[in-house]
């Protein structure tokens, strides 16, 4: 590859599954330490670099796993094939791409994280993140596309429904099993929250069933994707006020989070989308990301999420990136942070939530 698509490559080349990360945090912290950048791995096992050393922080967030399942890593068709191609190493190494370059002023800083765990249900780097490193503005790296900005998410319930019962012959005329108990549950369930929240979307994500020594089991997963101006707590309590002989856990529950376009990192966005000749689009997606969880306590602090990829093809088994789709980004994030660094550091941006 040419030069400036050489890290991406590497990055892609080391399989940083969630949980097992730790390979490519550490070859990421040395890369920077190697280009005169001061990095490290944190306890949360982030990648973390930054430049400067003042309050005025611009946080750029990405996460360093992804879902499970490599293929060899290959360039074809002006683009490099491979896991997390788009979801989302691009995204990450855009990040560091444009900290290696930028100048950061007096009173301010440029911080890089590479979060753990945000395919799954921890969130252990952002967790982490939102508790040690606050920040004046974020930029959360998820596949927008380099011409797209997104500027909140849907948020997420996560229950998990296990069902046991004695053992019964199947062939009874009254019989009901331990799956069909847990599958009525589940569709009951989805059809009430739906009518709660009709934005919302859910899906059963794991459905299991086994048989113990007097016990007969069935268990499910289910995703509910809670649109930002549902009522998440009425949601989870009528999700978990169920039949006694039916356990209900909550194993997530994240509320969605949308930010205004007034904010002066959007406006920054729109001038460098402008600049680069791109009629940018604004998004809100029904999935999650790390944006949800910093948004849990940090109030106030405006955020936002870009990186390159068609999100279509996350988790998919065809992830590729293109050169072009790579260097926009980088661009366009070059202009950014060089934009908010350099804004007058004593303008905050005025009522930058609309909603949460």
């Amino acid at each position: 590859p040419s030069a400036d698509l050489g890290l991406l490559t590497k990055c892609l080349q080391l399989t940083s599954y969630s949980g097992d990360e730790r390979e490519l945090a550490n070859y990421l912290a040395q890369h920077c330490r190697e280009v005169g950048i001061k990095s490290w791995v944190d306890e949360a096992g982030n990648f973390v670099a930054a430049k400067g050393n003042g309050p005025r922080r611009l946080l750029m967030m990405g996460h360093l796993d992804t879902v499970l399942f490599p293929w060899k890593v290959n360039w074809r068709a002006g683009g490099l094939s491979g896991r997390g191609a788009v979801d989302a190493k691009s995204s990450l190494v855009a990040f560091v791409e444009v900290l290696k370059v930028i100048k950061v002023p007096v009173g301010s800083q440029v911080m890089v994280v590479g979060a753990t765990e945000e395919e799954v249900s921890s969130s252990k780097g952002a967790f982490y993140a939102r508790d040690h490193y606050p920040a004046k503005a974020v930029i959360i790296g998820e596949p927008s596309g380099s011409q797209a900005l997104t500027l909140g998410y849907f948020g997420l319930l996560k229950l998990k429904l296990t069902v046991r019962q004695q053992h019964g012959h199947s062939a009874g005329s009254k019989a009901v099993s331990s799956s069909d108990i847990l599958l009525r549950r589940i569709g009951l369930l989805r059809s009430t929250l739906s009518e709660i929240d009709p934005d919302g979307v859910s899906a059963i994500i794991e459905c299991k069933s086994w048989d113990e020594q007097n016990e007969s089991c069935a268990e499910g997963v289910l995703n509910f994707r809670v649109s930002p101006k549902a009522n998440l707590k009425l949601l989870k309590n009528v999700a978990t006020d169920g039949p006694q002989h039916i356990s209900t856990v909550v194993l997530r529950e994240t509320p969605g989070a949308v930010f205004s376009r007034l904010s002066t990192l959007v406006g920054s966005f729109a001038r460098a989308f402008s600049e680069d000749g791109v009629k940018a689009r604004y998004l809100i997606k029904k999935g999650t990301s790390d944006m949800n969880t910093l948004a849990t306590t940090w109030k106030d602090v405006p955020m936002v999420a870009y990186g390159p990829g068609d999100s279509t093809l996350d988790h998919t088994a065809h992830e590729i990136i293109s050169n072009e789709e790579f260097r926009r980004s980088v661009r366009i994030l070059s202009r950014v942070a060089n934009e908010w660094l350099f804004a007058n550091n004593e303008v905050e941006d005025a009522n930058p939530r609309v909603g949460h």
